[in-house]
């Protein structure tokens, strides 16, 4: 069996976060700016607290949609609903030193397509699929 780099190799360092505070219009705009589809939620500690992706904020849009009426309600809905709302809480995690075929394992088995990198509870990375097949076609694991 193919033994694979650890996540350290190939995660992105100190990833934009997000406190749970935040808005789902606050969390839209930094999602656009940055072009991510997945932000950590932190405490002030920078603690992981959850995660966010955009499938998360398309579920809230969908629900907001058929619970509401009218745009502007909508709209007005997004200012004060909080990251703490909609992230899903306690998200399956990586360490640094794990393998990068550990992750995708959990990549696969999970309804997820980013986990976050942690030592001692603070969030330090984040590894996306994206990045997973980056490394796989960079290293010729799988071939186009």
């Amino acid at each position: 069996m193919k033994m694979y780099p650890t996540i350290k190799n190939i995660m992105t360092s100190n990833p934009v976060t997000l406190t749970d505070d935040k808005s789902v219009s606050h969390i839209i705009e930094k999602m656009k700016k940055n072009e991510f589809d997945h932000l950590p939620v932190v405490d002030r500690w920078n603690t992981l607290l959850g995660i966010i992706s955009k499938t998360d904020l398309y579920k809230k849009a969908l629900s907001l949609s058929q619970e509401t009426s009218g745009k502007s309600y909508t709209s007005k809905v997004l200012f004060v609903t909080s990251a703490r709302d909609i992230m899903t809480p306690n998200p399956v995690v990586v360490t640094p030193e794990h393998t990068v075929d550990y992750a995708i394992e959990l990549l696969l088995q999970g309804d997820f397509h980013a986990l976050p990198v942690v030592e001692d509870s603070k969030v330090i990375g984040i590894i996306t699929s994206k990045d997973v097949l980056e490394f796989m076609i960079d290293k010729k694991v799988l071939a186009l």
